[in-house]
């Protein structure tokens, strides 16, 4: 795999970031969008990478793709997905994304 890694895409009614991968399953990850009063929410549900791709960084472009695309939005975050968690743990210039909820 060349050093640069492939785009990371959305698609807001599958709801969910995606970078496809020839030959391969597509690496995603998966959440769900919801509105809580005044504040929307990205609950990050799931993350995968096919068995072949892994340890290439391709969820942490995904999810770090997510976390921009939530400040971008004024969105908060919730983990719920524990990659997607200790990501957000590591990363404290988007600690101020996580949903006061979680």
């Amino acid at each position: 795999m060349p050093n640069e890694l492939p785009p990371v895409q959305q698609d807001p009614q599958s709801e969910c970031f995606f970078i496809e991968l020839e030959g391969h399953q597509n690496a995603r990850l998966d959440y769900a969008q919801q509105a809580e009063g005044e504040t929307t929410v990205l609950d990050l549900k799931a993350t995968f990478v096919p068995r072949g791709k892994r340890n290439q960084g391709l969820a942490t472009k995904i999810v770090l793709t997510a976390f921009r695309k939530a400040e971008e939005e004024g969105y908060q975050i919730r983990p719920s997905c524990p990659f997607t968690d200790a990501l957000l743990q590591c990363k404290p210039e988007y600690q101020h994304l996580r949903d006061e909820k979680d």
